[in-house]
């Protein structure tokens, strides 16, 4: 079985108007809320053994905020300048490329991707109007091959909101 942890970048901050939109940080806020689902994540046994996040600023301080909380080392985020702007296509092919010895990955992304891709997993009855900022969702995928899982069988595991834990 592989897992994949799809996450949404944390909230961002407008303040710095002359920034481009790849460069724009967190609010502390965000960085709060974020922390808030690592620590439930961590109560819960949902590690990844691998975070791949967008180049964008604003997901790279995401993931690391995560990582931090879940114990896993820095070495273990890859930066991905093709989920930035990418949909589900850049998502699949990071994953295709993955050592079958990895279990489970989180992918930190922005809207609408996110959104889209929890809601392509997700029940009709279960559909999100919006994937919010520092939300996480999980999907078991029934294969050992990262390869086979836009094939594979699936279940969603959870789908954890910061509004949920507050």
């Amino acid at each position: 079985m592989k897992t994949i942890y799809f996450v949404r970048h944390a909230k961002s901050s407008w303040q710095e108007l002359d920034l481009s939109d790849h460069k724009r940080g967190l609010l502390p806020k965000g960085e709060k809320k974020t922390k808030k689902i690592a620590v439930w994540m961590k109560n819960n046994n949902a590690v990844p053994d691998l975070i791949i996040t967008s180049s964008a600023t604003r997901a790279k301080a995401t993931a690391k905020i995560i990582a931090k909380n879940l114990n896993i080392p820095e070495e273990k985020i890859i930066v991905k300048d093709e989920l930035y702007q990418g949909g589900m296509e850049e998502i699949l092919a990071a994953l295709y490329g993955l050592p079958n010895k990895l279990n489970s990955v989180m992918i930190v992304g922005h809207n609408p991707t996110m959104t889209d891709i929890v809601n392509y997993y997700l029940s009709d009855d279960d559909q999100l109007i919006n994937f919010p900022t520092s939300a996480v969702a999980s999907i078991n995928f029934f294969t050992d091959k990262w390869e086979n899982i836009s094939l594979a069988k699936h279940k969603v595991s959870f789908v954890m909101f910061p509004s949920k834990l507050e």
